[in-house]
């Protein structure tokens, strides 16, 4: 019996521990799944409202051209909006390489929680470009 209430009580710790949110989540967009616009368009849970994230932008590019070698940057249009529709826009440069992955904000917190939309616009279209993606990282109770 103290055998089965023991087997009992490990798997309620794992379901427990398993049903915890995770501190890092990742999407990718593929080139040919962005919008009608040509925006890669990411939803961004950020309902947390103890905690700071980061964010970073990754891509890959296929068979880099060769006058790629010589840019250093490619030119993106941020475009943040919020749960309530309010929309913040910057232009970043992110570098170009086969694959890449830079952090765009570092422990940033958003003026208000839930799901915010991130969409991303490349300025030049680069030949051999998969799609764009993005990794955020959320940080417990650090605000």
């Amino acid at each position: 019996m103290k055998r089965l209430a023991a087997h009992i009580a490990v798997i309620a710790a794992l379901l427990v521990t398993s049903c915890t949110k995770p501190t890092v989540s990742e999407s990718f967009v593929s080139i040919e799944d962005r919008d009608v616009i040509g925006s890669y368009v990411f939803d961004m849970d950020l309902c947390d409202s103890l905690a700071t994230y980061d964010l970073y932008l990754y891509t890959r590019v296929d068979q880099m051209p060769p006058q790629l070698a010589l840019q250093e940057d490619m030119e993106l249009r941020v475009r943040w909006i919020s749960p309530d529709g309010e929309r913040y826009e910057e232009t970043v440069y992110f570098p170009v390489r086969e694959k890449v992955k830079a952090l765009y904000r570092r422990d940033f917190a958003p003026v208000l929680s839930g799901v915010w939309k991130l969409e991303l616009s490349v300025r030049d279209e680069i030949d051999g470009l998969r799609g764009m993606g993005i990794v955020l990282e959320r940080k417990d109770g650090t605000r």
